[in-house]
């Protein structure tokens, strides 16, 4: 008796890096499409805006090729606003994603005419005029940059540490301009005082308006504003359901994420070595940014807090070696980056 021996054969192909590009179907009308090919199976397609939420698409096109791998193509509409947007193709199978990230600036629409378009991640550019063009934008879009920067500085708050809330294992200078985590020592407990996590806010507070500080950062570290409210003994949960907002950098350089529930984990190249938080109380949001090269690293939106109540930066460390150092105020007074 035979036996009869079935062999499944599963043929996978990894496609290319998305290119994302602009198409003005007619009117006020704007789409983005990102297209990769060469896949099997059929990977999925994921659009995001720069805060990490997935933007609706209609379902993607399919297209087979003579050697039976697939094209996919997906478009969303494009609004009168400024935003950045990602495009995600994702295997069917575990391996690694290939993404695209395209950034649409407040001046696009009333001037269809005069395209301005920064290409921040390298996507698939193979013709000479869009390679021509992509240069032309990105001249256009510095200016337009370095106008969004000094707006940001143009808010800046000198911020000092507030000892009567620093836990006890945390060591600050006489200024309050720098922290690391210590020997732990006896103090006085009070309301305020965090008493497990190494935290400690700062003596400024803001209920309105909006606020910029800088932090020269250390290896392990959490950095972001609360709310008043929120809990400060015990090991709650760092998430904006608790009243915190932050950013997280842990001790071996391999994680960086902004403190969602659950985490979003974020590109290890956009971690700063200098971090710049911008709080806008009215907007109900806080963003943060690399300082060094001026990119925007992730923004809370619709922060849950009651109308006037304080919100304070807040400092989490547990680094011996290195500080915390709170940086002096900016001047608006700012020059261009330059390009390396």
């Amino acid at each position: 008796m035979e036996d009869n021996t079935v062999i499944e054969l599963v043929v996978r192909a990894l496609g290319s890096q998305p290119s994302v590009s602009l198409h003005s179907p007619g009117g006020d009308q704007a789409q983005l499409l990102c297209r990769s090919e060469g896949w099997f199976p059929q990977p999925a397609v994921i659009w995001t805006d720069r805060d990490g939420n997935e933007v609706t698409s209609q379902p993607p096109t399919v297209d087979t090729d003579s050697q039976g791998l697939l094209s996919v193509s997906s478009y969303i509409p494009v609004k009168q606003e400024s935003n950045i947007f990602s495009c995600l193709v994702r295997s069917a199978l575990p391996e690694p994603d290939w993404g695209s990230q395209l950034h649409i600036p407040r001046d696009f629409f009333p001037a269809p005419s005069r395209w301005m378009v920064a290409l921040f991640l390298t996507a698939a550019v193979t013709v000479a005029a869009s390679v021509l063009v992509v240069i032309q934008w990105r001249r256009m879009d510095r200016e337009e940059k370095l106008a969004e920067w000094r707006w940001i500085c143009s808010a800046a708050d000198a911020v000092t540490l507030d000892p009567d809330t620093a836990h006890c294992g945390l060591s600050l200078s006489e200024d309050g301009k720098r922290v690391r985590w210590g020997q732990r020592k006896s103090l006085s407990d009070n309301p305020h005082r965090f008493d497990d996590w190494p935290c400690v806010v700062s003596r400024e507070a803001f209920t309105s308006g909006r606020h910029y500080w800088e932090v020269e950062v250390n290896r392990y570290w959490r950095i972001g504003v609360t709310r008043e409210s929120a809990e400060r003994k015990g090991r709650f949960s760092f998430s904006p359901q608790r009243g915190y907002w932050c950013l997280y950098s842990d001790s071996d350089w391999s994680g960086f994420s902004a403190l969602t529930d659950p985490e979003t984990r974020l590109p290890l190249s956009l971690r700063p070595r200098k971090l710049g938080v911008c709080v806008d109380i009215e907007e109900r949001k806080v963003s943060f940014y690399t300082v060094e090269s001026r990119a925007h690293v992730y923004t809370f939106t619709d922060m849950v807090f009651p109308q006037g109540e304080k919100i304070y930066p807040v400092f989490w460390t547990l680094d011996q070696y290195r500080d915390l150092e709170l940086l002096p105020a900016v001047s608006v007074e700012i020059k261009p980056v330059t390009d390396s």
